[in-house]
């Protein structure tokens, strides 16, 4: 029995030095501040200008180089965009145009058969909220894509 209760304690400790061991080259593999401070600045560097990702003509206010409005001269309101179905809101066709679809090209009215293909590529419930006038995400921008194209 004796040597049960010290075979059994052997284990244990063998499993405690494994996680310690573990735990100890985990530390050591760990970044110094410098090191982790370095790879934020560098991987800043390659995130692209907003005006790379979304076409200036749609974001409603002066990206990169360009003076931003000051005092009473900030826009309220989106640019005007080409004649647009009225089942979008001005928000919505602004998020359109920046994954390339004119809105002069959507259908006047929202059919069935959209409706069907928007509802299974979003989801029912976040659909009827789009619907209502929710702005979609950039994933639901891409999933939806492929309807508005039909």
């Amino acid at each position: 029995m004796k040597y049960l209760i010290g075979g059994v304690m052997l284990l244990v400790i063998l499993v405690i030095g494994s996680i310690i061991y573990a735990l100890i080259a985990m530390y050591q593999a760990m970044p110094t501040m410098g090191e982790a401070v370095n790879f934020f600045n560098e991987a800043q560097q390659d995130i692209p200008a907003l005006s790379e990702v979304i076409p200036a003509e749609v974001l409603p206010f002066p990206v990169g180089n360009e003076e931003a409005p000051s005092g009473g001269d900030v826009p309220t309101t989106l640019p005007d965009t080409p004649a647009a179905p009225g089942w979008l809101t001005p928000e919505q066709i602004a998020f359109l145009a920046a994954f390339g679809i004119d809105p002069a090209d959507l259908p006047a009215t929202l059919s069935p058969e959209l409706e069907l293909c928007l509802t299974t590529a979003v989801g029912a419930e976040r659909f009827s909220e789009i619907k209502n006038g929710a702005l979609p995400t950039m994933i639901e921008g891409a999933k939806a894509v492929g309807c508005l194209a039909l």
